[in-house]
């Protein structure tokens, strides 16, 4: 619990996720940064993988579990999101709300 525990940023940042449990985090548990956009030379965002992990009881202003900038690339497969809510707005729980009580979904793509 507390604060966020992972942010993604860089222009050629690549990461895979898997396995892990997300829990009781105070902030946006995972924060995939447009900063990690096109690089220098013009390529695209290099897409980030979560598979086979669970995001518990999260919150955050724009997406409990996850929030995706844009220019990145997310793809999900898995997973399992559980009682996440966004404190923008009303702060609906049960992975709702005004900024996307799961994920916050604003990535050039994702799937």
């Amino acid at each position: 619990g507390g604060g966020g525990f992972v942010i993604i940023q860089g222009a050629r940042a690549k990461v895979r996720v898997q396995g892990i449990t997300f829990l009781n985090a105070s902030d946006t548990a995972v924060v995939v940064s447009k900063k990690a956009g096109l690089s220098k030379d013009g390529n695209p965002a290099l897409e980030q993988v979560f598979c086979e992990c669970h995001f518990f009881s999260n919150n955050g202003g724009e997406g409990g579990a996850i929030r995706a900038d844009s220019r990145t690339r997310v793809h999900i497969e898995s997973s399992v999101f559980s009682h996440n809510y966004s404190t923008l707005g009303t702060g609906n729980t049960d992975n709702s709300g005004v900024g996307g009580g799961a994920i916050h979904n604003n990535a050039e793509s994702m799937n």
